[in-house]
């Protein structure tokens, strides 16, 4: 008996998603926030893998994800932990040129890999609420996809969650072969909010105008 396209809806898919770049990238940080809509300041590295799960829902299709967020030190297990990937995410930091430099060598460790199906790989940039702290220019990142041919490629804050829903709904979307509407689209974008280095400068002018007005309270006005 054929099963019609609504039936197909009511199938929840299952995919596999593997995070892998350098520590300290925030890779923790940009799943928990995908997951929980959560998000901590205290760095606790990763040992080994941990795992999550994302249900989700995209173009009425019911998606459960099941995330390998990944350790920056893999200690020759990585090709156990990309096993049967249907997508994989290399992250780096903007802040941190080093970890960029990395990510060429998490790909090809990744791509050396048999498949039955090779994964759809995609490219998160982290911490771009930190722009005024970036190394890495943003055309870097946008010749590395065009080179090696990665469909997705966002630039994400784990700390403000800009992007976060936008870049993992796109990535699910190609995994599954569907294309988002403008509708879609919108609906995942998280408009950017303020950085870091306008809040430093709020407080730096507040500072100096309490600094004035207790100035001034010290002044004998003669008239």
């Amino acid at each position: 008996m054929s099963v019609n396209s609504g039936d197909n809806l009511l199938i929840e898919k299952e995919l596999k998603i593997v995070v892998l770049g350098e520590p300290s990238t925030g890779k923790s940080c940009i799943v928990s926030r995908y997951c929980h809509d959560d998000y901590t300041r205290q760095y606790i590295p990763t040992c080994g893998v941990e795992f999550y799960l994302k249900r989700t829902q995209i173009q009425g299709h019911n998606v459960r994800i099941n995330i390998w967020d990944t350790s920056g030190s893999t200690n020759g297990l990585l090709k156990k932990y990309i096993y049967n990937a249907d997508a994989i995410i290399l992250v780096y930091d903007i802040t941190d040129c080093v970890s960029f430099s990395s990510v060429s060598t998490w790909y090809n460790k990744a791509i050396s890999v048999h498949y039955d199906n090779v994964p759809t790989f995609a490219l998160f940039s982290n911490k771009c609420d930190l722009e005024h702290k970036r190394s890495v220019a943003e055309e870097k990142q946008i010749l590395f996809s065009k080179e090696f041919k990665i469909p997705i490629s966002q630039s994400v804050s784990a700390r403000t969650g800009e992007n976060i829903m936008f870049a993992w709904q796109q990535l699910v979307a190609e995994c599954l072969g569907l294309k988002l509407s403008k509708f879609d689209l919108e609906q995942h974008l998280v408009r950017p909010v303020k950085a870091e280095i306008e809040t430093t400068v709020n407080q730096y002018k507040t500072m100096m105008s309490n600094q004035q007005q207790n100035t001034s309270s010290t002044i004998c006005v003669i008239q």
